[in-house]
């Protein structure tokens, strides 16, 4: 009986999934199976540690043997071959780690290529006799002996000056390139000549060869990347723009990479992206990529690096440091005025609700120059009348009543609500939250206030501390969804995706600031959108203009949107839906194809940065 049922709930499952998704499930609970056991997992995947999300991904990706003599049929016929400089400054590497390191620049595929190795004074005798005799062995590598030892910044200017190349690559002592860094660099300045600095995805390896954490980046992304070093490895740069700027600046030793690439930016944005595991990060215990600890200098000085940023740039702020995780910060800008304030609240009755935003707003909030503008569309609720006309009557040049009795359309009441509010800015909120940081206001407004950005949202928060909005993605989950959805608010998954200011496509019009001039130079939310995505599209217009959209961390508000709602669509709802979905593809079907936000090798099914098998 029991194998009866069984047989069932399989065929049942298969009817459900379709041949090849029923398939490919048995095929991953089998291979995970295998994985828990240790000898399989060894034979399996002999090149990774216990991660067994990264062990599909690298069978499924990454490159054979027979993909790189393909790769090298391309290099013969590429129109375009820069000598590209390897800059490595060398002080007592562990020899074997030292040697792996040279060898996998032997194994590039791409050969117009020289090493520049600077010894920074090497105590071990060996570290001597290994550069001489690979020196001896290929000519293409170069080396400069330093007779006083300098530190890394000092090591690797003395590497520049050797080199001869039209671009610099970075590589660490005692790390490992894959065999197509360099040519995956090549192929990308052959399809785009004016790129000035590529990066690529990495990942870490162990002492005894087994790779792990992968970090799938974003594509370019300014306000993230003044929160972490993430461009990191491996990453080429335009020699003639890393000489204008003096290389690397002493003092910065520990963080001279974060440096150097926050002033290079200042000279370009012809900055690429190559969402290719190109570099492998070697773990040990004295290694930064193991032990944030083990360099805590480095902390300090990319504090520093970011400070002399914002002085270059004339933008007074101050860095803050995410307490526990060192290397990560938060910029917190001055602000420039005191300007007003209009908090757009689109209601109807849910006076519950709507009693808990406005008594937070008031009592909470440390910005006093506000109003709130209540968009009233058809309260009929006597409680929810009741509290409107208190508030009304507490706060007469703080609270404006405006009632637009229209079937329901959010577009039309924002636009509503925005062009008859006074402020210079707006808030759109909506009339189910509750403030939880009294300064939510301020920070909003320190990053608005600055000419590039658009939309600016916080880290909207379940009553149980679990994330509803952290950013949107697109793309992921049909048109498009909420970062890291459902995840306990101080989770630090991704690199502390959460605990950080960042770059995205879009923030949801649950709570988001928006400069006056801004909103109406793109024409407010779109009409056509009358429940859905209507905040999206405003976003996306306003990246299609030049603006760059924000999630901050710091700014915490309770959303009382239902976590476990079911679907109460009526047939007409889903109609509209469904078209309002249409629209989105056929006006916006590139980003949500690809998410400049987020990495093409990540999900498109969960919304935690889980890898895409």
């Amino acid at each position: 009986m029991k194998l009866l049922l069984y047989t069932k709930s399989i065929y049942k499952l298969y009817t459900q999934l379709g041949w090849k998704r029923f398939f490919s499930l048995v095929r991953s609970k089998l291979l995970r199976f295998l994985f828990e056991k240790k000898k399989t997992r060894e034979s399996l995947f002999p090149a990774t540690t216990g991660n067994f999300e990264y062990s599909l991904w690298l069978q499924k990706y990454f490159p054979r043997e027979s993909d790189y003599e393909g790769m090298k049929e391309v290099c013969k016929i590429l129109a375009y071959k820069p000598l590209v400089s390897i800059i490595t400054p060398v002080y007592n590497p562990p020899i074997t780690f030292f040697k792996e390191a040279i060898d996998s620049v032997l194994a590039q595929v791409y050969e117009n290529w020289e090493l520049c190795l600077a010894d920074d004074a090497s105590t071990d005798t060996e570290i001597k006799k290994i550069i001489e005799a690979y020196r001896k062995a290929d000519s293409r590598i170069k080396v400069i002996y330093r007779n006083k030892n300098g530190h890394i910044s000092d090591a690797s200017n003395s590497a520049l000056s050797i080199a001869k190349g039209e671009f610099v690559a970075l590589l660490d002592q005692d790390d490992l390139l894959t065999k197509d860094a360099l040519f995956q660099n090549v192929l990308a300045l052959n399809q785009n000549r004016s790129i000035d600095m590529i990066y690529s995805d990495e990942d870490k390896i162990t002492e005894d060869g087994k790779l792990f954490s992968p970090f799938f980046k974003p594509d370019w992304s300014q306000e993230s990347y003044l929160s972490r070093n993430y461009t990191c490895h491996f990453s080429l740069y335009r020699k003639k723009i890393i000489d204008s700027i003096n290389g690397f600046r002493k003092g910065l030793e520990g963080s001279q990479d974060y440096d150097l690439m926050l002033r290079f930016s200042e000279k370009t944005d012809r900055i690429h992206h190559i969402s290719k595991i190109l570099y492998h990060w070697r773990t040990h215990n004295n290694s930064t990529s193991l032990n944030a600890g083990a360099k805590s200098y480095a902390a300090v000085a990319g504090e520093k690096a970011l400070a002399d940023a914002l002085e270059r740039r004339k933008e007074k702020g101050t860095v803050e440091p995410v307490s526990g995780y060192a290397g990560n910060f938060n910029i917190r800008y001055a602000l420039k005025n005191d300007p007003k304030i209009s908090i757009v609240i689109p209601s109807r009755n849910q006076s519950g609700y709507l009693e808990k935003c406005l008594n937070s707003i008031f009592e909470k909030s440390n910005y006093k120059n506000i109003e709130v503008v209540l968009v009233d569309n058809g309260t009929d609720e006597e409680k929810a009348i009741g509290l409107i006309r208190y508030w009304k009557e507490k706060e007469p040049d703080r609270f404006v009543w405006l009632k637009y009795g229209i079937p329901f359309n959010f577009s039309k009441l924002i636009n509503f609500g925005c062009e008859k509010a006074s402020g210079d800015y707006f808030i759109i909120l909506n009339n189910d939250t509750e403030i939880i940081s009294p300064d939510w206001i301020e920070s909003l407004l320190s990053q608005a206030q600055r000419n590039e950005i658009g939309a600016v949202g916080c880290m909207l928060l379940y009553p149980d501390n679990t994330i509803q909005h952290a950013g949107v993605v697109l793309g992921v989950g049909g048109i498009a969804n909420h970062f890291m959805l459902g995840e306990f608010s101080e989770s630090t998954k991704h690199y502390c995706y959460l605990k950080l200011t960042n770059n995205v496509s879009a923030v949801t019009g649950a709570c988001f600031m928006i400069a006056r001039k801004k909103f109406k130079r793109v024409g407010g939310l779109d009409e056509n959108f009358a429940v859905s995505y209507n905040d999206i599209d405003f976003c996306l217009k306003l990246g299609k203009m030049g603006y760059r959209n924000l999630y901050l961390p710091y700014v915490r508000i309770f959303h009382y949107e239902s976590k476990s709602r079911g679907s109460d669509m009526s047939p007409e709802k889903k109609i509209r839906l469904d078209r309002e979905s249409e629209m989105m593809k056929e006006k916006w079907k590139d980003l949500i194809d690809n998410d400049p936000y987020y990495n093409p090798n990540l999900s498109k099914s969960r919304f935690d940065f889980s890898l895409n098998v």
